[in-house]
């Protein structure tokens, strides 16, 4: 019998419900360790009544899911002795203890012959100062097929952009802007000591130390406000050591230099880092904003780091740093040669902009000449194309014969015969 579900999936979710569905009775594919405790509210994946390997099944085929919490009562020997019951799937692992609930918390391994790093600095570069982050060594995913390696191992939350191979990096390594700006603002202030501001966000130093806002009157936001437009290729974002989890359902929006939202991102799992790599770069940005819709939502993290350069920089050229297009990622389908090409459509307002490093922006301008009306045949050319009088017809039919072989000439003046015959026969 299939098990009843009420949930709300995310993007992921989707094929796997499916998929775990059919395959009830799969023995889980990692190893989940046992807590007497629960899960906070939030970070829910979804909910429904199944048997423990039924919902760790399910678990292993989300990428986002961490643990399963299950408040068990006095049934936790039915619980783990195959007996169906509530549960809930959670994008977090942060259990608290309580007697009456059983926590499983996944156990991913570490990625084998995986390493995530920044771009190899410059030595009069710090650490701090340059950027992207790659993915180094033989085992790295297409970014393409990163959420599927992403169920199996621990990697940092980057889907469905994923987070390029390091070979494919070349020239200059990136500034992190973020450190160029004067003007970063909180919505609200924590009165208590871990609030140490709004600037410790990005003092290019990932710490202990935090930034944090009150947990009422939502929703909270983080602004990172540039001294100039700048192009924008990568941001990363580094969660607090504990209380991860708070996280989950934030969202990143970056603005462009008329203060219209270019694209925005959101957590969806409690992870101590998060990559999002842009293809193309975002043109023009002024504003980063990290925002919890919560009306009862705290929002905090360690670090933000913003890899770009000025607008102006690139625009003038050339510029050193590039990325390479994978020969594993699929080119753009052509369009049928009847049919307009599409627009790309995978980030807003920058989908018309070349590929990076091709840094000159391009200029739509606007024709000043009407469009032309459509062409139609003019009265002249209307009676050539359609003789009205039966002299006009016979002359019609005469240059046509001339014009053509003796077989089409005999073709011709038979339709015009059956043509007239058949008219005498309707005004009879």
């Amino acid at each position: 019998m299939i098990a009843s579900l009420l949930f709300m999936p995310t993007a992921n979710a989707v094929p796997a419900v499916a998929e775990a569905v059919r395959s009830q009775k799969q023995a889980p594919e990692h190893s989940y360790s046992q807590h007497r405790g629960y899960l906070p509210l939030g970070s829910d994946i979804m909910n429904g009544t199944f048997t423990l390997q039924h919902a760790q099944s399910l678990c292993d085929s989300i990428s986002d899911c961490l643990a399963v919490t299950i408040n068990v009562g006095n049934r936790a020997e039915n619980v783990l002795a195959g007996a169906k019951h509530q549960m809930w799937l959670k994008s977090s692992s942060e259990w608290v203890p309580n007697g009456g609930h059983l926590t499983f918390v996944k156990l991913r391994p570490d990625c084998p012959g995986i390493e995530f790093k920044r771009m190899t600095f410059l030595p009069t570069l710090s650490k701090a100062l340059h950027g992207p982050y790659c993915c180094q060594g033989a085992q790295c995913p297409d970014e393409n097929a990163y959420a599927t390696l992403e169920k199996s191992c621990a990697m940092p939350g980057a889907t469905p952009l994923g987070v390029p191979r390091c070979s494919d990096l070349q020239g200059d390594p990136l500034e992190n802007i973020a450190l160029r700006s004067t003007n970063v603002s909180q919505s609200s202030d924590w009165p208590h000591a871990e609030n140490k501001g709004a600037n410790v966000a990005i003092d290019g130093v990932i710490d202990t130390q935090y930034f944090h806002t009150q947990c009422v009157n939502g929703p909270q936001w983080f602004r990172l406000v540039f001294n100039e437009p700048m192009m924008v290729a990568q941001v990363v974002l580094h969660n607090r050591r504990d209380h991860k989890a708070r996280l989950v359902g934030a969202s990143i929006t970056m603005y462009r230099d008329n203060w219209k939202p270019s694209l925005s991102v959101r957590m969806t799992t409690a992870r101590k880092l998060f990559v999002w790599t842009f293809r193309p770069v975002l043109s023009s940005i002024k504003m980063v904003e990290v925002a919890m819709p919560g009306v009862n939502d705290c929002l905090h993290f360690s670090e933000l780091e913003v890899f770009g350069a000025t607008q102006q920089l690139v625009d003038e050229g050339p510029f050193s740093f590039q990325r390479k297009v994978p020969a594993t990622v699929a080119p753009e389908p052509k369009a049928a040669p009847s049919a307009p090409s599409a627009k790309a459509t995978s980030l807003p307002d920058d989908a018309s902009r070349p590929t990076f490093p091709d840094v000159k922006q391009v200029k739509r301008l606007k024709s000043s000449k009407p469009l032309e009306p459509e062409m139609r045949p003019s009265k002249a050319e209307n009676s050539t194309l359609f003789p009205n009088s039966e002299a006009e017809r016979e002359n019609s039919m005469l240059m046509a014969a001339s014009a053509g072989s003796a077989t089409t000439v005999v073709l011709v003046i038979m339709q015009w015969f059956w043509i007239k015959a058949h008219w005498l026969d309707m005004w009879q």
